[in-house]
């Protein structure tokens, strides 16, 4: 009885080293944080150093970051070194993730400018369902091209097309962003439906990828300055008005 208990004591010691050696393998011998280091902040802050929640629009400061992340993500997997297919998970799981923050960053802001009486800026639209944002999203889009009483030009109207032909795609394989997140659904289920997906080729994809975004981007930049432009022009009317107005002001005094 006492032999068997030395052994499996020995067993356990074993694999214990074997467990340190693994570690060993792994990490670098540079990086060892000593007990009772934070996770996010250091004894000295280093010039890397970021402040979360500093940014007037969160929602564009969260877009630009994930833009970033992809762009990043694109020039790894056509320049780096990277392991087989599996690169294809993140890349096109933040790549959504982008579009989705961007369409529902939009979709508050064209809310805010087209209909301001349905605007609450504490809520904000719920879901994954990337197809249904863009509808809703590209339905304030045309609303606010043709605020003016102007038809939105057909070149817009192509790039719509062209972008939910896109979404279509990415809904098909990856409705609720869970596809690329989990390996399995709720259920147990493979997310991932091989005869759907097929081959996935990364050099035309990024292309794609980086036209949407930019158009994206682009779209964003020229709302805001639209609407700035709207409410200059609103301005100075208002105060024309005001100085054609058959108004005395000494007649509002005794």
């Amino acid at each position: 009885m006492e032999g068997e208990s030395d052994k499996i004591s020995i067993e356990r010691k074993t694999n214990y080293v074997s467990i340190l050696i693994l570690i060993q393998m792994h990490t670098d011998p540079t990086l060892n944080p000593s007990k009772g280091t934070s996770l996010f902040r250091g004894e000295k802050p280093s010039y890397n150093s970021c402040a979360l929640h500093q940014y007037r629009d969160q929602w564009d400061a969260y877009a630009y970051g994930y833009r970033w992340a992809v762009d990043a993500l694109f020039k790894e997997a056509r320049e780096g070194v990277h392991p087989t297919d599996v690169h294809y998970y993140p890349i096109i799981f933040v790549f959504r993730h982008y579009l989705e923050i961007r369409f529902k960053g939009l979709i508050k802001d064209l809310t805010k400018y087209v209909h301001p009486e349905r605007f609450h800026e504490e809520k904000i639209i719920h879901g994954h369902e990337i197809a249904s944002l863009w509808g809703v999203c590209k339905k304030l889009l045309i609303d606010f091209s043709e605020t003016d009483d102007e038809k939105i030009n057909e070149g817009d109207l192509a790039d719509f097309k062209l972008i939910e032909g896109f979404i279509k795609e990415i809904s098909v394989i990856d409705p609720r962003s869970e596809s690329f997140r989990y390996p399995v659904d709720k259920n147990g289920k493979f997310c991932i439906d091989g005869d759907k997906v097929g081959p996935i080729d990364m050099d035309h994809f990024s292309e794609i990828a980086t036209w949407m975004i930019d158009y994206l981007e682009g779209v964003s930049v020229a709302i805001d300055e639209i609407y700035q432009q709207r409410c200059e022009i609103l301005y100075e009317i208002r105060q024309e008005e005001i100085r054609n107005a058959d108004f005395d002001p000494g007649d509002c005094y005794p």
